[in-house]
């Protein structure tokens, strides 16, 4: 049996940083991408043709939605007018698979992620419910949501 390691994954306004430990939880590879929370933000804003103060509010006030099963016809308000939930969910779906999806063939590039078990995502400000199981469809591992403290020790 290879080494066994766990990843970390902070999605920040800015960044997006990652780091892997190895069995003694010891820092053995890091990186940072530049998708982020910021462009979440930005992608709801043009899908849904509203302004970015509004996104943010969006998704601030609806981050279970990537957690919930949408009916097709279900509208929620941004702003002024009214939106299809379905369409922001997808909105903000693709955006967090992509960051995911990066940070994977980051590590993919950098010959860590095969022996990646694990994977933690920080609960920060950042953090939307449902990011965690994005994250483990995406990397095709067990994620678990965990508190800013434990994870950059």
């Amino acid at each position: 049996m290879g080494k066994i390691y766990s990843l970390w994954v902070t999605i920040n306004e800015k960044t997006t940083d990652y780091s892997v430990k190895d069995e003694g939880n010891n820092i053995i590879h890091k990186g940072a991408i530049r998708l982020c929370y910021k462009h979440i933000i930005s992608d709801v804003s043009l899908g849904l043709k509203v302004e970015p103060e509004t996104a943010k509010k969006l998704i601030e006030n609806g981050e279970e939605i990537l957690e919930t099963d949408i009916d097709k016809n279900r509208t929620i308000k941004a702003g002024k007018k009214d939106v299809k939930a379905a369409r922001f969910k997808e909105i903000m779906e693709a955006r967090i698979e992509e960051i995911f999806t990066f940070a994977q063939e980051k590590l993919i590039q950098d010959s860590v992620f095969e022996n990646i078990s694990q994977g933690y995502i920080e609960m920060n400000k950042c953090y939307l419910k449902g990011m965690e199981t994005i994250m483990s469809r995406v990397m095709n591992i067990p994620v678990t949501a965990t508190e800013i403290e434990q994870s950059q020790g």
